[in-house]
């Protein structure tokens, strides 16, 4: 991988986290510039001709996505699963100081230090400097161990939202929800990478020509069906873990599967081998950003609370 496509895929990483927490502040404070007593009546509608919730919706919905996929894109199909994941959660800095604007307090000591862990574990897995192989996508053995990752991480989703659905706490039901939609979120990060790296060879129609390996076309279907899929569970079911846990438990614990899985998708799925210092750096960094996400969702759960 040539060093701008690395930088870019970091860069793109980052900046589609930022937008996307940048947009959710702008649809919070759009929200609150209502007053409450007008909020019954027409309010979607109130919304849609609001500029500021549709910047925000713009950006956290239309455009965030697409600077994550030209992330997976540019890092290529073994580090995009790998690095952009925890790029992305430097949007949580953007969040905690935009809120912080919002709510109108000043950030808290813990807060702060978190902001500094997030910088320098995102610091960390930038300059990580992992190798790459050469991949084909469409060997056996790469797709047996992409199929088996994925079927290990669905059967830990449904354990875990059928361990949520027989809890009679609603508290720990709320959290293992949150693990159980981490979970989804992990096969939407990790999917990601082979559906860009399947698309010139099926949008050119090289499978159906002989030109490419046709296998690479039921990767592709696989990698829609289950980004539609898992996306639509994970958002849908993590508003209704908020029912039942704060956001400031619920989406640190959210973010803890999606930031682990990644470093056994570099070893195990794609069998790299790393040197000592990108281990240490990629594990450290990781490390960092799960302990920066546990301090700075009380700002997420405050931003949420705001009416």
């Amino acid at each position: 991988m040539s060093e701008i496509n690395y930088v870019l895929g970091v860069s793109f990483a980052i900046l589609a986290g930022c937008l996307s927490n940048f947009g959710n502040v702008l649809e919070k404070k759009a929200v609150v510039n209502i007053p409450k007593e007008e909020r019954d009546e027409n309010f979607g509608k109130k919304l849609l001709k609001n500029p500021i919730w549709l910047t925000g919706f713009i950006l956290a919905t239309l455009i965030d996505p697409i600077f994550f996929m030209m992330a997976q894109g540019y890092l290529g199909l073994e580090l995009g699963p790998t690095l952009a994941p925890g790029l992305f959660a430097a949007g949580m800095i953007v969040l905690a100081i935009g809120s912080a604007k919002i709510i109108g307090e000043k950030l808290g000591k813990f807060e702060i230090f978190g902001i500094g862990l997030m910088i320098l574990g995102i610091a960390f897995l930038g300059f990580s400097n992992l190798e790459t192989g050469g991949v084909d996508i469409a060997n056996q053995d790469l797709i047996a161990r992409m199929t088996i990752f994925t079927i290990v991480v669905f059967i830990f989703l449904i354990l875990s939202a059928y361990m949520s659905f027989k809890s009679k706490k609603d508290s720990y039901k709320g959290i293992i929800l949150a693990i159980s939609v981490g979970f989804a979120f992990v096969l939407s990060n990790f999917w990601i990478s082979p559906l860009i790296a399947s698309m010139d060879d099926v949008f050119t129609g090289r499978v159906f020509t002989g030109g490419a390996n046709i296998m690479v076309f039921f990767i592709f279907l696989a990698a829609i069906i289950i980004l539609m899929t898992t996306n639509f569970y994970g958002i849908a079911r993590l508003q209704v873990c908020f029912k039942y846990a704060d956001a400031n438990k619920a989406i640190p614990i959210n973010e803890v599967p999606q930031q682990i899985s990644p470093i056994f998708v570099y070893f195990a799925v794609f069998l790299n081998v790393a040197n000592p210092i990108s281990t240490f750096l990629i594990i450290g960094g990781v490390t960092l950003i799960i302990i920066s996400g546990f301090l700075l969702a009380q700002r997420q759960a405050s931003l949420e609370s705001i009416e």
